[in-house]
């Protein structure tokens, strides 16, 4: 009995499987998973996504070390940033520790690179605990930015507007903010929109880590609508009373209404 007697459901999982043997990166073996289901042959299809995430498991652990055996530290935090979503928080602790402990060692004549190696460091500890700002950094299939910028790549290939429909009502009303669009300008809201995020995940990250004053110079920039809101959720959350913006004491309070409000503005508040 040839390939092409199996129902198509088994053939199409079937090239999938194929396709999985093959894959050697992370990103490849993520598409595969993405398009397992939905399936009626279901037994095949838990399979066979029982076997993506085994694969995902040993690529990921081969590739710590590789990381681990690397010496250049600039190399290794750049390694480090796609493994973020697979590791758990105690493992991302200990890679984070070690990168530390070996930058803490560098001699005076590698100050920049001590420097530099610090500050991502700073950056990958915010965004590994406020997995919001991750999800707008990393570059998995299922990654908040990387979907959006799917529909945008989608929507100016067919120079319609119906890919704007995989969106949800609340997405949509934050990317054109009522303006009605052609596909070109929907693109180019979507972009913006993605910018503005990081923007205001940048100004969370500056109040978090106590550099006031580039997150007030941030917060101030951010439109009417947006910084009203935060107001108001930094008065909620100062239980009603008026705060110091550019106290310290306050300085971690603020993060925290900055990315509530950027929850509320992804829809997953």
């Amino acid at each position: 009995m040839g390939f092409s007697a199996f129902p198509k459901e088994v053939r199409r999982l079937a090239l999938l499987e194929a396709e999985l043997v093959a894959a050697c990166t992370l990103e490849e073996i993520e598409r595969i998973e993405g398009n397992i289901f939905p399936s009626s042959e279901e037994g095949q299809a838990r399979e066979l996504f029982s076997q993506c995430a085994a694969k995902k498991e040993e690529l990921v652990k081969r590739k710590i070390t590789l990381l681990e055996g690397e010496s250049n530290l600039v190399s290794k935090m750049e390694s480090l940033m796609p493994l973020m979503f697979y590791l758990s928080p105690a493992e991302m602790e200990i890679q984070f520790n070690a990168i530390e402990l070996e930058s803490s060692l560098l001699s005076n004549k590698d100050r920049k690179v001590q420097e530099r190696v610090l500050k991502d460091l700073k950056h990958l500890r915010f965004r590994e605990k406020f997995r919001i700002v991750d999800d707008l950094e990393r570059s998995g299939p299922d990654a908040f930015s990387v979907g959006l910028q799917k529909v945008a790549e989608d929507v100016l290939e067919t120079n319609s507007l119906d890919a704007l429909q995989a969106l949800s009502p609340h997405i949509l009303r934050e990317i054109l903010r009522g303006e009605g669009a052609s596909p070109e300008g929907a693109a180019h809201a979507i972009e913006e929109y993605l910018k503005a995020l990081r923007v205001q995940a940048k100004a969370a990250e500056d109040f978090y880590y106590g550099a006031i004053g580039e997150g007030m110079e941030i917060l101030i920039g951010l439109p009417d609508s947006i910084r009203l809101k935060v107001d108001q959720l930094i008065w909620e959350a100062a239980g009603g009373e008026a705060i110091d913006p550019t106290d310290e004491a306050n300085a971690e309070l603020i993060a925290g209404a900055i990315l509530h409000s950027l929850e509320e503005r992804m829809g997953v508040a």
